[in-house]
């Protein structure tokens, strides 16, 4: 157990750089101001945190840790049972939910990816999260993967839709983010279909 006040400190620098960041930007934004609108005092900060860049992605994994436990509640709330489906649903979760918050979107610059949650899914105990990775590892598009195939699927389809929120929503390239939705979920649902012992990969000589 940790201790709660140093925690409650850690988490008012957070709730301090991110109110900062959105308003200001990552380089307008200086640990002085993070250290100020925190009203604490300089030193506190390196207690907790390297330097700006260490305290950015803490909450960059802080927030993809919510945007995922939500669009994962979602999903489970949706009564739906086909697993393609169920996936769909849960990108589109993620996807409006950055409609809805552009700036926050801006704030991550990408950095919603699979390194991210990566490290988030391996340390979750949300008990909303380990059964969305426990569906994902036991559906029928994962059977006939080796572990590390059905990995480097969720790394493909994570990193996909991270940038293809940035680029419609931000950049609006190559088109609005609605107008590429049908799309991209057409490539999920392809990436998705189980494989046949004919599709399975066989090891070279």
């Amino acid at each position: 157990m940790g201790n709660p006040r140093k925690e409650v400190k850690r988490q008012n620098l957070m709730d301090s750089a991110y109110t900062l960041f959105l308003e200001k930007g990552t380089l307008g934004t200086t640990i002085s101001d993070i250290v100020q609108r925190a009203d604490v005092a300089k030193g506190t900060f390196y207690l907790y945190f390297k330097d700006k860049d260490d305290i950015f992605h803490a909450l960059v994994e802080r927030i993809s840790a919510r945007v995922v436990s939500d669009a994962a509640r979602a999903v489970q709330e949706s009564g739906l049972t086909d697993f393609s489906a169920r996936v769909i649903f849960f990108a589109d979760c993620i996807i409006e939910y950055f409609k809805t918050s552009p700036t926050v979107l801006r704030l991550l610059d990408r950095h919603f990816s699979w390194p991210r949650l990566e490290h988030q899914l391996a340390t979750t105990t949300d008990p909303v999260v380990l059964s969305l990775i426990r569906n994902v590892l036991d559906s029928p598009a994962m059977q006939g993967r080796t572990e590390q195939e059905m990995w480097h699927l969720v790394f493909v389809l994570t990193e996909m839709v991270g940038a293809t929120c940035y680029s419609s929503i931000i950049e609006m390239r190559p088109a609005p983010i609605d107008e590429m939705k049908p799309i991209l979920y057409n490539v999920i649902r392809a990436a998705l279909r189980p494989q046949s012992a004919e599709q399975a990969p066989t090891a070279r000589p």
